[in-house]
């Protein structure tokens, strides 16, 4: 069922029709009826099942560690990966945007403007 999972693309839709297959399969195996209330979690955790999502990202992993450890130093891919993004500063909320430009308007200002 996974063969050459590491290559798809999944869509959400996709993960939650995966994820009832697989949960649909596990209830039959230990025994329990549709109708029955049981979480999901405990059903694997009593079938001691790993979930398929989980194992997909795990050869993901694998797949790109594999394809980027054969990769030459100077190729693209291998230089973007080592790049890490900077992190955007917050935001500010209107209440610090207002103290800044002109601190004696900001406690006059209703709060229902200030709440955003």
């Amino acid at each position: 069922m996974l063969y050459s999972s590491e290559n798809w693309t999944i869509k959400a839709t996709d993960a939650r029709r995966i994820t009832a297959a697989e949960m649909k399969y596990a209830r039959k195996r230990a025994g329990y009826a549709q109708t029955d209330y049981t979480i999901n979690k405990e059903i694997a955790k009593e079938l001691n099942i790993t979930p398929i999502l989980d194992k997909i990202q795990k050869y993901r992993r694998n797949w790109l560690q594999h394809t980027i450890n054969r990769m030459p130093s100077n190729r693209l891919w291998r230089m973007l990966k080592k790049h890490r993004h900077r992190q955007k500063k917050p935001k500010e909320n209107i209440k610090g945007t207002v103290e800044c430009v002109r601190p004696e308007l900001a406690n006059k200002w209703p709060s229902s403007m200030l709440a955003r």
